[in-house]
């Protein structure tokens, strides 16, 4: 019971300190794991929150350990913006609006 609580309440923010930003979410999803349990560690969203931009949204939604994005900057921008959540992507995620 924890486990699906802790699941539903956790959302991990990774700002974009790591050179690539898919070592950075498989590494804190790595960690997850291996204090709780595998199922624990992919139903916690990792939001992605260093300089989403257009121009690299599609190749960071793509990524496996990215389940969203965290929009600073790039959201007071209409058309930036709107083109960050029409990402050409199939899967449903997450866009937080910080600023």
């Amino acid at each position: 019971m924890f486990f699906k609580e802790l699941s539903k309440l956790a959302d991990v923010y990774i700002n974009d300190g790591f050179p690539v930003p898919s070592r950075a979410q498989a590494f804190v999803r790595g960690i997850i794991e291996k204090i709780y349990k595998k199922r624990v560690a992919e139903q916690i969203r990792i939001l992605y929150g260093g300089s989403v931009k257009p121009t690299n949204v599609d190749e960071l939604m793509v990524q496996p350990d990215i389940d969203g994005a965290l929009v600073g900057g790039a959201s007071l921008i209409a058309a930036s913006f709107g083109r960050i959540i029409n990402f050409k992507f199939f899967f449903l995620f997450t866009v937080w609006i910080l600023y």
